[in-house]
Formats: C-alpha cells, sequence, structure tokens
C-alpha cells in the first residue's frame, strides 16, 4: 500500500495574510465605487447620492479611511 504525504503549499500565516488582503481589498472597492458613481460631488444628491449622505455615508468614508 502507498501513502500519499501531502505537502502544504502556503503556511497558515501566508493564508491568513491573503485573506486579509483580499477581504481589505474587496472593502475598498465596495466602499469606494459608491464615490465614484457620483458624478458631480457639487450637484444635488440624486441617483446614489443619498447613499452618501448620513450615516451610511459617513460609515462608507470611515470604513475606506481605515
Amino acid at each position: 500500500m502507498a501513502t500519499t504525504k501531502k505537502i502544504r503549499k502556503f503556511s497558515k500565516p501566508q493564508m491568513a495574510f491573503h485573506w486579509t488582503y483580499g477581504i481589505s481589498w474587496i472593502l475598498l472597492v465596495l466602499t469606494g465605487i459608491i464615490f465614484m458613481w457620483r458624478p458631480d460631488p457639487h450637484a444635488y444628491a440624486g441617483g446614489l447620492g443619498p447613499w452618501l449622505q448620513g450615516f451610511i455615508g459617513q460609515s462608507a468614508r470611515f470604513i475606506h479611511r481605515i
């Protein structure tokens, strides 16, 4: 009987770093794309504009800056 030994390609710290980096990248995309969809920041808040005001907009800005 042949026993097969699995060889780990990545260590646990490497996998943790990969997932941390990936999750932070996704958060940046989701919070940053809201700001890009607003064509004129000085115009009346139409379309996605209301999302940029109040608690949701402030939270998205805060998360994006972190």
